[in-house]
């Protein structure tokens, strides 16, 4: 038996997301009036007519601590400049490491390079040249599990100096070499034995934006460090100690005008750009039996004035979620999403929408502010299904120009009270 207040949300997400597409719209008034005997009636539902429509911000979870046993998890580093309606954007990737294996008797043995190894599996905005990123130390034990991308640190927490700089592409695998040193620095705790009393002296690094236009993405299964030894008198192999990534945070900025240029609303993921949504009908409707409901989002897919060489990945889905901390509507159920029809470019509700729409008509519930958000990736880690933060710049472009807007569209049957 489902509660009036589950049922309620249901009822609300069902007419929010089945919204289709209206060949032939009219004013709410107009198709509000039925005669005695009439069967159902249609109506649309518009930004400042029954619905309002507009961008809000929130912030995502990019830190994870199991990024290692996820092959998609992965950190972004870069920065891009692009104007409306995308705006300015810029990640910086902090990740630690811990050892996975070393050879025995580490004092006896003298360092003779390290390297940190990346390889490049996602990309956003310009690709045209190679962007430059510079890799620094964490001078304090942080905790990225759930951490958001907004998250600040103290000053100091990421040194200024720059341990080296280092050029990344779409599809680049990398060994970056460290500096003799950054060895020196570092030498004390690159020897402590023990896995643990090492994860506890040394606490990882950041990558930031240094140069170009551009973010990348680094997948988190292939960051790896390696200390490689000089060759024991009378050993031709070279021992080698191995570090693989164990946690691992995005943290994302934007600036500019980047939500909205009156006709496209931007929502993109990792800077936590939603589209928001409140359903305000007229009192007309109030009390009427919903047939059908759907939610229409006409998408803009073109990317006009952007060169061919900026890669904007698109989302793939949105997800119906309540709107910020504070909001004091009634819950939302989770896993209600709208799915991007590509031929049609736009998105589509995959659950029945009226079961939503209903309760707010009979004053049954009042979901107030309704976002329409980025999901996160549901990804297998120990044989469990759970959402695991995997950082991206994805985005949709919402169009709002007239005929295109945002609606909802309702079929109902007016019931006369005698």
């Amino acid at each position: 038996m489902t509660c009036p207040r589950a049922a309620g949300a249901l009822l609300l997400l069902g007419a929010l997301f089945a919204l289709a597409a209206c060949d032939n719209p009219t004013n709410v008034g107009d198709e509000l009036v039925g005669g005695e005997d009439a069967g159902p009636e249609r109506v649309v539902l518009r930004p400042g007519a029954g619905l309002d429509v507009d961008t809000a911000r929130y912030a995502p979870e990019t830190g994870t601590s199991v990024p290692g046993e996820i092959d998609v998890a992965r950190f972004l580093a870069g920065r891009q400049e692009a104007g409306a309606p995308l705006g300015n954007v810029e990640a910086t990737g902090y990740f630690d490491v811990g050892r996975i294996g070393a050879p025995s008797e580490l004092d006896a043995l003298t360092i003779d390079s390290v390297t940190v190894d990346l390889v490049v599996s996602y990309a956003y905005g310009s690709t045209s040249e190679p962007i430059t990123v510079s890799l620094h130390d964490l001078a304090e034990e942080w905790e990225a599990n759930n951490a958001p991308a907004d998250t600040t640190f103290d000053s100091g927490f990421a040194e200024r100096q720059t341990i080296t700089t280092f050029s990344a592409a779409p599809g680049d695998t990398l060994s970056v070499s460290l500096p003799q040193r950054w060895i020196r620095e570092h030498e004390s705790e690159l020897r402590t034995a023990g896995d643990t009393a090492f994860g506890e002296a040394f606490h990882g690094f950041q990558v930031r934006a240094a140069g170009g236009s551009g973010v990348v993405g680094f997948a988190s299964s292939s960051t790896r460090m390696r200390v490689i030894y000089e060759s024991p008198s009378g050993q031709e192999e070279r021992p080698i100690a191995r570090y693989r990534l164990t946690e691992q945070l995005t943290t994302v900025r934007s600036s500019g005008r980047a939500s909205s240029d009156d006709q496209r609303a931007l929502v993109q993921d990792g800077i936590g750009r939603a589209l928001s949504i409140e359903l305000a009908p007229p009192d007309s409707l109030r009390g009427v039996a919903v047939n059908n409901a759907t939610l229409v989002l006409e998408a803009d897919t073109a990317a006009s004035g952007l060169p061919e060489t900026f890669m904007r990945p698109t989302l793939e889905q949105l997800e119906l979620r309540n709107g910020p901390d504070d909001d004091e509507g009634d819950d939302l159920p989770r896993g209600r999403f709208l799915t991007f029809n590509e031929e049609e470019a736009r998105f589509e509700s995959n659950f029945a929408l009226r079961n939503v729409v209903q309760p707010v008509l009979n004053d049954a519930a009042d979901f107030g502010e309704i976002q329409l958000r980025p999901p996160p990736r549901l990804v297998q880690v120990r044989r469990q299904n759970i959402p695991v933060p995997v950082p991206s710049l994805n985005s949709a472009l919402i169009r709002l120009d007239e005929g295109h807007e945002p609606r909802l569209e309702l079929v109902y049957t007016p019931i006369n009270e005698e």
